[in-house]
């Protein structure tokens, strides 16, 4: 399940559309590219951010590179969950 919310906010004002339109449209290929991959995909519904990290914090997680994915990836295995690390060498 690929999980993101596309309607970020800047000081309280939406993003540029077209900033809106780029992240529906990784998603839409990273998904893509997963089938691609023989895995089962899918994006999940826009959800806010709060209720995405906690669906997260019990799931089975490949974190991203960000600060909102590492934070998830560190409460993951206290809450039954299990994080998957990429070795990046």
């Amino acid at each position: 399940m690929v999980v993101g919310f596309s309607y970020h906010f800047d000081n309280y004002v939406r993003k540029d559309p077209v900033c809106i339109w780029h992240s529906i449209e990784y998603r839409t290929r990273l998904v893509q590219y997963l089938k691609d991959h023989s895995f089962k995909a899918s994006a999940r519904p826009e959800h806010l951010p709060d209720d995405d990290f906690l669906y997260l914090t019990k799931a089975k997680f490949l974190p991203g590179g960000g600060g909102f994915s590492s934070l998830i990836a560190e409460i993951c295995g206290g809450h039954g969950g299990q994080v998957f690390l990429v070795n990046q060498d």
